[in-house]
């Protein structure tokens, strides 16, 4: 039996599309599983895409909202938002930030919310890394002909234009950041 037919039997109809240039960019963002991401969109990358662009809408004022929330010492407000900002990570599959947002509500839990501070400011500015990747893979423009190309032959394309110094913005970094 081969790979394929498993997959199909599984039910995992995003792994037998064909790779387009977005779900490459967004393959390589480091700390973001794609997979899952996709699971959670029932397998469409167009829906995926729009999950994506709403997670980066909209995030300073939650931001600054779970920031004042720590600064007038409000564990209730803290974890309720931190919840949700877990939630919002899963969904995506960043599952290293949601879990880093979990243990964050675990510790606004047990009385810890003055300790945490530097933490979630760290798991805010990440946040803000992930989104700027995003945005850019989601943003960046695809050249003619490129439109649909079948997973292994994209990714020849993709390096071959990394080891010749002409891959798109941010694809290089992604590597390197891995």
């Amino acid at each position: 039996m081969t790979m394929r037919k498993t997959e199909k039997q599984n039910g995992s109809p995003h792994r037998d599309e064909a790779l387009t240039p977005t779900r490459v960019r967004l393959l390589m963002i480091g700390g973001l599983d794609t997979d899952i991401g996709l699971l959670n969109s029932g397998g469409k990358l167009c829906v995926y895409k729009d999950i994506l662009s709403n997670f980066c809408r909209d995030t300073e004022e939650k931001e600054e909202r779970l920031r004042q929330a720590a600064r007038r010492g409000n564990a209730a407000l803290c974890i309720i938002l931190l919840h949700a900002l877990k939630d919002e990570f899963a969904g995506i599959g960043a599952i290293g930030l949601a879990r880093r947002a979990l243990w964050l509500a675990e510790a606004a839990k047990n009385g810890e919310l003055a300790d945490m501070r530097d933490r979630m400011d760290a798991l805010l500015k990440d946040k803000g890394l992930l989104i700027e990747r995003i945005h850019a893979a989601l943003t960046q423009s695809v050249p003619s002909g490129e439109a649909r190309v079948s997973g292994p032959a994209y990714l020849r394309v993709e390096l071959s234009r990394i080891v010749r110094g002409h891959a798109h913005p941010g694809s290089e970094n992604a590597l390197r950041n891995r």
